[in-house]
């Protein structure tokens, strides 16, 4: 999967996977729980 996408303008965007993974770190961090892994459609990334 990839976290950044090239759109025709020239300019570098976060994919749809990587606002997703950014939402769910967020709500993560604000309930200070501890996160080794999201799962997100049918990708899982594991946090090292």
């Amino acid at each position: 999967p990839h976290f950044f996408e090239h759109r025709g303008n020239g300019l570098i965007y976060p994919s749809k996977l990587a606002v997703e993974a950014g939402k769910l770190i967020q709500s993560y961090n604000r309930s200070k729980k501890s996160i080794s892994k999201l799962q997100i459609e049918d990708f899982i990334i594991q946090i090292v």
